[in-house]
């Protein structure tokens, strides 16, 4: 027992003795490692997620506005959206065919630059009148056969249209637009509507 203890006293403390608590030191620093080596893994992954799940959402998307614009090109009636600020979002071939556009050139511009509704008599027609006006106004459908518009070349043309008001989430939120129904219309059904004074 007594060489034992004599080695040790010949040997001293251990190099490791004079730093308490190197062992919690050597976990801490094994812990950072695999910090510093797993965290990037981790936010690689889930980066990589994210991208599919984008890159899966946007051909959702892309598969959805093909869907809706082979829909309107089919539709014979002009389909135009309006929004609060008066400007052309969406203008199908048929309604450009109608006014007399190019479809892409009415994007962006505002519907009274490309719509003239004029009474009978061929006036400009009051504000009032002016049945997307209405329906922003009132936020009601509004529905006639009985207007005219003046197209490129001064030509003017009987016209039937629906204009329908697209409400926001709330109830009495804004507007967030019209969505309007145009198609050619018989000069004889015209023919019954007042000139306006």
């Amino acid at each position: 027992m007594e060489h034992s203890e004599h080695v040790t006293a010949e040997h001293g403390p251990g190099l490791f003795d004079f730093l308490p608590g190197i062992h919690l030191v050597h976990g801490l620093i094994g812990v950072g490692i695999a910090i510093i080596i797993l965290v990037p893994l981790f936010v690689w992954r889930y980066r990589k997620k994210l991208r599919e799940t984008n890159s899966q959402s946007i051909q959702n998307l892309q598969s959805e506005k093909n869907k809706s614009s082979a829909i309107l090109s089919a539709i014979n009636d002009g389909v135009v959206v309006i929004d609060a600020q008066n400007t052309i979002r969406l203008c199908n071939n048929a309604a450009a065919a109608i006014l007399g556009w190019k479809a892409h050139d009415t994007l962006g511009i505002d519907y009274q630059s490309v719509f003239h509704f004029t009474d009978k008599a061929g006036a400009p027609m009051e504000a009032e009148a002016d049945p997307i006006n209405q329906t922003f106004t009132s936020r009601a459908y509004v529905r006639s056969d009985k207007f005219m518009l003046t197209v490129p070349e001064n030509n003017r043309i009987y016209i039937s249209i629906s204009v329908s008001p697209i409400l926001s989430h709330e109830k009495d939120g804004p507007l967030d637009g019209v969505l309007h129904f145009a198609s050619p219309a018989s000069p004889i059904d015209y023919l019954e509507l007042p000139i306006q004074t």
